[in-house]
């Protein structure tokens, strides 16, 4: 995932418990454990693999 980091993904995994629970969360969700912006670039991330499947 560009812009995010080896660290940062093991946070949110840490945080959400399981790759499901990060890919079901909000924005402000994600937010509250990587700050705003990389929050911003995972759900992006998120919707646009959705829109793809």
């Amino acid at each position: 995932m560009h812009g995010i980091g080896e660290k940062t993904a093991q946070t949110l995994l840490r945080e959400f418990g399981s790759l499901k629970q990060v890919k079901q969360a909000d924005t402000e969700a994600l937010a509250e454990v990587v700050g705003p912006a990389k929050a911003q670039k995972v759900a992006e991330f998120y919707r646009e693999a959705a829109s793809e499947a």
